[in-house]
């Protein structure tokens, strides 16, 4: 398995994709402090009347040319472990169906 490589195409993408997001968020949109691994973290709050959470996007080396995404779902509050785990399911799932 070759190195996953981080050249200027994916760096630019994936600004361009996360100042899209930031935009479209406005203040529910945080850029969260980088992972080992990792080029760039993401949190979108999600909020109703009784529940809160967090979509955690972590955009590894090489995204988006060689790898997708990884999402997990953070529960905030009024937010069930098993929902919590299938949110992040439906997350990965279609993160998955997307091509790399």
């Amino acid at each position: 398995m070759s190195a996953l490589t981080d050249g200027a195409e994916d760096s630019g993408a994936r600004g361009d994709e996360l100042e899209a997001l930031a935009a479209i968020f406005g203040a529910d949109f945080e850029l969260l402090p980088f992972e080992m691994g990792a080029v760039a973290r993401v949190a979108i709050a999600l909020e109703s009347e009784t529940a809160k959470a967090a979509l955690e996007a972590r955009l590894p080396r090489g995204y988006p040319s060689q790898v997708k995404p990884e999402f997990a779902v953070k529960a905030l509050a009024g937010v069930s472990e098993a929902l919590r785990r299938q949110l992040t399911e439906t997350a990965a799932a279609a993160a998955a169906r997307t091509p790399a």
